[in-house]
């Protein structure tokens, strides 16, 4: 009996299940099942759920499906010749029963002549919207139902004219939609704190209500020499969107809410254009030119009540001092950027290439809004007081940057690049705050910037012998940035301490990264790949009146391995593992008094690791099982002084899966799999046990 060859492949979409979402419970199965002839028609149906205790929305967020099920059409493929050059094809999925998950893709292509293409796609995104967790008294605040998600969808329809000679033509639509509740990283604050002052850990959430409307409309041609391709496209966007924060939950005389509501209408236009000819055997020109334009309408409002979206009541209850909002804001932006590009490729011979590039770029910026500032006075009146203010703002930018790059494979079995890049960019933005009612300057302030980057990489293969490859990567990284700020304060006068948020002179990046990577065959079922990355990043700021010193540092070392082995037919072993050191380090963990221990060192250190088999039981049946696991151990309870840093979770994924083919028209398979985490970092509230099925058949006609 001829035994079945396992599709590798598949194995190592299988094998990636820990970091894919729904492809874990879905794609691999899909994947493995696929037919050998991509064209072939099928059918296939599957279903799938979960028993799962513990943080319900936290294990929806991280496999990306209805804990409560799913089910529906896995999905399906139909085509058919209309006549002898024109061709029907109809594919997607629909998982309506839990998941909201669906895709209709229709399309006739007519050979030497062109294509009509018309699809409706549409996913959901689940999110946690719980909380933080403030570890000396256990305290954590459970103020809605933490279930959110956010419905996507985009229609779409397009048209090409794909002649077999002379240019050819593009159009496209896509209307694009998205409308839900996430969570937000701005969280509501608390004094709940058994004395430690008031954190900031009460769940927020974002309500999102948004459309856009592209157009696409393009001509290329492809001849012997010379390309050349136009591109325009229009974009009308609605964002219709507020954020919702509870502040001071359970508290009985400053428990309130907060909504902002942000609203942008926007427009954008956009021509591309690109232009590549062969002006000699050796030397080939690419050019290319682009012009931007968008217009955006703003408008919404910070309004504080009892309850989220409330009408603004200047006397609302349980008011604070410093409360503070806006509404009747009315304003807008118009962006206007142009952009050029050239490079020449020159082959002197076959073992060198360089290609020198230039780019301009030109951008401005203005800005313009009105709106009324509201403020809640000092107890014990609360008194709500009022500014009506008009906001205004000029940027103008410019950049240049110059690129050489080479290669060079003159030496047998070695390959070398080198590129290097100037980038060279300066503006200036002017802001004016004016209080409407007396036509006085509130601030006005003028920034002259410059920035200049510059970049050098270096890279080399050596194929040492058959199966046995080197290759190592090195680039330095480099940005200056200096600012220069010109301040006029009417109320108050400006002093010393009256710089915020425009007291940083200059501030430079410098970035060293180095990877290294063997990929090594010892035996023909055996194949090792081993890869290092080291970077450092330093980041040294100078603030007005004070010299330059280091205020940032940040280093990180990974070590990945990853071992694939078949020692039979029949059989693969694959294992992976990513061990990752990563530290953020600042002057302010050196502080001694009372600042000392306020801010820490940040390390964010890991182990990710993945073991996957495969067998073939016979020429009709596989069985495949993975193993995940993720552990993350560097947390610091700094909550009595501060945040706390860094994180403790413990993750473990394990599924087999049972694949068979009845017969040369139907496959099934199924699949079973565990997931565990435990996360100390929340005090246990995000740890949760899942048992998941999911079964599925498919049928070719």
């Amino acid at each position: 009996m001829k035994m079945m060859l396992l599709r590798r492949p598949a194995a190592l979409a299988v094998a990636a299940c820990f970091a894919t979402g729904l492809a874990p419970l879905v794609g691999s199965a899909a994947d493995s099942l696929a037919a050998e002839d991509a064209s072939a028609n099928y059918l296939a149906l599957s279903a799938g759920g979960a028993l799962q205790t513990g943080d319900r929305a936290g294990f929806q967020k991280r496999y990306g499906l209805n804990k409560s099920g799913f089910g529906g059409i896995d999905g399906f493929n139909f085509t058919r010749d209309l006549d002898k050059s024109t061709t029907l094809t109809a594919s997607g999925h629909a998982f309506l029963i839990g998941n909201n998950d669906y895709l209709l893709d229709l399309r006739v292509t007519r050979e030497d002549v062109g294509f009509i293409n018309i699809g409706l796609k549409g996913f959901r995104s689940w999110f946690d919207g719980n909380g933080g967790y403030f570890p000396p008294n256990s305290q954590s605040f459970n103020l809605y139902d933490a279930d959110l998600h956010v419905d996507r969808s985009n229609l779409w329809l397009e048209a090409g004219y794909v002649p077999a000679e002379g240019p050819h033509f593009n159009f496209r639509y896509d209307y694009l939609t998205r409308k839900g509740l996430k969570d937000s990283t701005i969280w509501g604050d608390t004094s709940l704190t058994a004395g430690n002052g008031t954190r900031a850990i009460a769940p927020a959430f974002l309500r999102l209500d948004e459309q856009r409307h592209i157009l696409n409309a393009s001509m290329f041609k492809d001849g012997e020499g010379t390309n050349w391709n136009i591109t325009t496209r229009y974009e009308a966007s609605k964002l219709d969107n507020a954020r919702e924060i509870r502040r001071r939950p359970g508290e009985s005389t400053v428990d309130r809410d907060v909504t902002q509501k942000d609203g942008v209408d926007s427009d954008l236009f956009m021509v591309h254009s690109s232009f590549e000819k062969n002006l000699s055997e050796r030397l080939l020109l690419t050019s290319g030119a682009a012009y931007y334009t968008i217009d955006t309408t703003l408008e919404g409002s910070r309004i504080y009540g009892t309850s989220y979206d409330p009408v603004f009541d200047p006397a609302y209850a349980r008011r604070q001092y410093h409360d503070e909002g806006f509404y009747d804001l009315e304003g807008g932006t118009q962006m206007r950027q142009t952009m050029a590009t050239l490079s020449l490729m020159y082959t002197p011979n076959e073992v060198w290439a360089i290609v020198p590039s230039l780019r301009a770029e030109k951008t401005t910026w203005d800005a313009d809004a009105d709106f009324i500032e509201t403020a809640v006075g000092a107890a014990p009146a609360l008194a709500m007081g009022y500014e009506d203010l008009n906001s205004e703002s000029n940027k103008n930018w410019r950049e240049l940057a110059a690129t050489l790059e080479t290669r060079y494979t003159g030496i047998k079995n070695w390959t070398f690049n080198a590129r290097g890049e100037l980038i060279s960019s300066y503006g200036t933005l002017s802001e004016d705050l004016i209080e409407l009612e007396t036509g006085v300057d509130a601030l006005y302030r003028t920034t002259n910037f410059r920035r200049d980057a510059q970049k050098i990489a270096l890279t080399g293969n050596w194929y040492a012998r058959p199966g046995l490859s080197f290759s190592a990567q090195y680039y330095w990284k480099g940005r200056q940035n200096s600012f220069n700020n010109t301040r006029t304060s009417v109320n108050p006068a400006p002093t010393s301490g009256d710089r915020y948020p425009a007291y940083i002179t200059n501030q430079d990046f410098e970035t060293n990264d180095l990877n290294l990577r063997a990929t090594w065959r010892p035996l023909s079922t055996v194949r090792l790949v081993t890869r290092y990355d080291y970077q450092e990043s330093t980041i040294r700021t100078q603030e007005i009146g004070l010299p330059s010193a280091q205020s940032g540092k940040l280093t990180s070392h990974v070590i990945s391995e990853t071992a694939t082995w078949n020692p039979l037919a029949r059989w693969y072993l694959q294992g992976s593992a990513n061990v990752v050191f990563d530290q953020t380090v600042t002057p302010a963990s050196t502080l001694t008094g009372a600042a000392e221990g306020i801010v820490l060192n940040s390390d964010n250190n890991y182990i990710n690791a993945a073991v996957s088999t495969g067998y073939a039981l016979d020429d009709k049946t596989d069985v495949t099982v993975d193993y995940n696991f993720y552990r993350a151990n560097n947390f610091v309870d700094n909550s009595n002084r501060s945040l706390p840093y860094g994180a403790s979770a413990t993750e473990h994924y394990v599924s087999v899966t049972w694949q068979r083919r009845v017969s040369p028209r139907m496959q099934y398979a199924i699949k079973y799999a565990y997931a565990d985490n435990d996360d100390k970092t929340s005090g246990g509230l995000r740890n949760y046990r899942a048992h998941l099925l999911y079964t599925k058949i498919q049928y070719y006609f």
